[in-house]
């Protein structure tokens, strides 16, 4: 008889972090064990505490059918996957453009620049990155225009923002290794 081990799960809340790391930052290792090295995140932006939660790229698989001439019924085959960028939402000062103290990301996340979204999960913020993390998700990116988000007298406590879309511009890479 198996038994069967209910893992015990890692809190989500406040378990991720997300860099911008230059985009000419090349991932080494092999395609079933990618790397990306530790060094290069000191020239990463940090946007970890500045973007709004739920940015997260969704992924859609579209599908086709199939049939045999001597089926009697049509089955599902896989058919192209499409990553799709969305809008980062983030804090900023228009009073301070150029702070790269408190908003160094409004800076750097220029129109038309060209970035590696790198997502670590399971760490905390104040984890410095480290060898033998990893990271989720490794996106090559290029931000379009930051635009205001409109202010909302109805909703309180709202801070000043900008909205930003990101689109997808090469292959996601996932469960990269930090070395």
């Amino acid at each position: 008889m198996t038994i069967l081990l209910e893992p015990p799960g890692i809190s989500a809340l406040g378990k991720g972090s997300v860099f911008f790391m230059p985009y000419a930052t090349a991932l080494g290792g092999t395609a079933s064990a990618p790397t990306i090295p530790v060094t290069a995140f000191a020239s990463a932006t940090n946007a970890t505490c500045a973007l709004d939660a739920g940015w997260d790229p969704p992924y859609e698989q579209s599908s086709g059918s199939r049939m045999r001439y001597c089926s009697t019924a049509e089955y599902e085959v896989r058919g192209k996957g499409k990553w799709t960028g969305q809008n980062l939402t983030y804090e900023w000062d228009p009073q301070t453009p150029a702070d790269v103290t408190n908003y160094k990301h409004v800076v750097d996340l220029a129109e038309g620049t060209r970035y590696k979204l790198c997502m670590r999960l399971g760490l905390g913020k104040d984890v410095a990155v480290a060898a033998n993390q990893y990271f989720a998700w490794v996106i090559p990116v290029e931000l379009d225009k930051q635009v205001t988000v409109p202010i909302d007298p109805s909703n309180d406590g709202q801070v000043l923002q900008l909205q930003q879309r990101y689109f997808i511009i090469g292959a996601p890479v996932a469960n990269v290794q930090a070395v």
